[in-house]
């Protein structure tokens, strides 16, 4: 069991990186964003927020981008705070199925974003077996 949550987790980790180098967004139809160029626009918006609501959406946008390396760290300790665990795996499956929700059309999300959200749920899905397996 521990060798399958090994592979989940460098399968999710692969699947993570290579999403930067893919189209994750499609602004119009001439202009398509990689994984990467979303990240840093992301980070970005932090400048044009106004008001509370606008900042917990760009808060959610980001959170799953800070979380997933976060989970991939804390994976390879031994000793690690079961609940924050949790706690941590959910908020970045919950951020990062937050973006469909967040665009009216949900087909400007492409290949890159889709690779992106697998990468976060085999990460966390491994943290979750590998402290299941722990008990």
């Amino acid at each position: 069991m521990k060798k399958i949550t090994n592979i989940t987790v460098l399968l999710g980790l692969i699947s993570y990186l290579i999403s930067f180098f893919l189209p994750a967004l499609s602004i119009t139809s001439e202009i398509e964003l990689n994984g990467f160029s979303t990240f840093l626009i992301n980070f970005g918006m932090l400048f044009y927020v106004e008001n509370s609501v606008e900042y917990w959406q760009y808060i959610f946008f980001i959170l799953s981008n800070i979380l997933a390396p976060f989970l991939f760290v804390r994976y390879w300790r031994v000793s690690a705070n079961k609940i924050l665990t949790y706690l941590v795996s959910l908020l970045a499956i919950i951020s990062a199925i937050f973006w469909p929700f967040a665009f009216e059309d949900s087909s400007v999300l492409l290949m890159g974003y889709w690779l992106w959200l697998i990468g976060i749920v085999l990460i966390s899905g491994a943290i979750l077996l590998k402290r299941k397996e722990a008990e």
